[in-house]
């Protein structure tokens, strides 16, 4: 996998000669408050390398950190923040153009997120359902946004004054709304429940005693017929 650049019919390869063997997956990134580019090169699902460097010159993009676990770019705060995703857990870092340092750990797997502005907003699962939750780069909890029924968070992508989250529930297959640097949401676009039902969670044992988490999804009231499991 190559970047290329194309003017009229000419292509002209950038990057990815040397650095991207073949059958990578190669993502790229822009992050226009900094005009700096990071660029993820992932061999499967485990493990990949991060390079960056200034957008308008391909030739200054250089390896920051990559090789030991799966690496991904948040986004710009003052440093580009980077999501650490090993064995050991997920871990934020930011790169100031020099060098990697660690700025927090997350307390529980990232599925999700995004950096700006100073805040770290970051899809965190728990019991297999999403919250999102505004860090500073220090690692302090800022606010926390959790959704009305248990969801997935699909996406969150940056707006000019926020974060726009899109996320799929039991009930409520489609929503997105517009979540602030402070905090405060408002729904942008909901679909609706498809069907007239409620929720409930616990915890059931296999039979080799280990733990499972379960969704019921019920018609009504708690007496009502089980539409389905998971």
């Amino acid at each position: 996998m190559r970047i290329v650049t194309r003017k009229g019919a000419r292509e002209e390869v950038v990057w990815g000669a040397r650095e991207a063997k073949q059958g990578m997956l190669v993502e790229l990134s822009y992050f226009p408050e900094s005009k700096m580019v990071a660029v993820a090169a992932s061999n499967g699902w485990s493990v990949s390398w991060l390079y960056a460097g200034d957008a308008l010159d391909p030739s200054s993009w250089r390896l920051v950190v990559g090789g030991d676990a799966l690496y991904a770019p948040l986004g710009w705060c003052v440093q580009l923040v980077i999501l650490r995703s090993g064995v050991e857990g997920d871990r934020v870092l930011g790169y100031d153009g020099s060098k990697v340092k660690k700025l927090f750990d997350s307390p529980r797997p990232v599925d999700a997120g995004y950096a700006k502005n100073s805040v770290v907003a970051l899809a965190l699962v728990t019991d297999a359902k999403h919250r999102v939750v505004g860090y500073d780069v220090s690692g302090k909890k800022l606010w926390e946004y959790r959704p009305e029924e248990p969801s997935t968070v699909r996406s969150i992508e940056p707006t000019s004054d926020g974060f726009l989250i899109t996320e799929t529930g039991f009930l409520t297959p489609y929503r997105v709304l517009h979540l602030g640097f402070d905090g405060k949401h408002r729904v942008l676009e909901d679909l609706g429940k498809w069907v007239d039902a409620e929720v409930g969670e616990f915890w059931v044992k296999s039979f080799d005693g280990t733990k499972i988490h379960v969704f019921q999804v019920r018609r009504g009231p708690s007496k009502g017929a089980v539409v389905y499991w998971c």
